[in-house]
């Protein structure tokens, strides 16, 4: 993986993340600062809740919602995606419909819209 994505990769030990972060998720915040990220996608309530207070410029979302985000701004792009997946599978779920079904409970916003289709 390193070596297919040799030049995508950031060294977050180059930006220091704020005293404010935990320090086991300081390396988090400091990757998304040196590769210049405007959001940060976790479902850890506490690392939501440091990046937001710490005023980093860093919007901090959910995986839901951050896939609810991109439903929103590019729903043919994400049903390019959803078809590829399912494209790539040999086992159940081997519909779109089926894989978002699959995706209801870590996805539950993101599937509900992908479900009542585009805005």
């Amino acid at each position: 993986m390193c070596k297919a994505l040799d030049d995508q990769l950031i060294d977050p030990g180059s930006v220091d993340a704020p005293a404010a972060i935990n320090s086991k998720d300081q390396h988090v915040i400091a990757a998304a600062l040196a590769g210049e990220a405007s959001i940060v996608v976790t479902n850890d309530k506490r690392l939501r809740a440091e990046t937001e207070s710490a005023d980093l410029g860093l919007l901090a979302m959910t995986a839901d919602d951050f896939a609810t985000h991109l439903w929103t701004l590019a729903p043919d792009d994400v049903d390019e995606v959803i078809n590829t997946l399912v494209a790539k599978r040999t086992k159940r779920p081997v519909t779109a419909h089926d894989l978002i079904e699959a995706m209801l409970g870590s996805f539950p916003t993101m599937t509900a819209a992908w479900l009542a289709g585009p805005a």
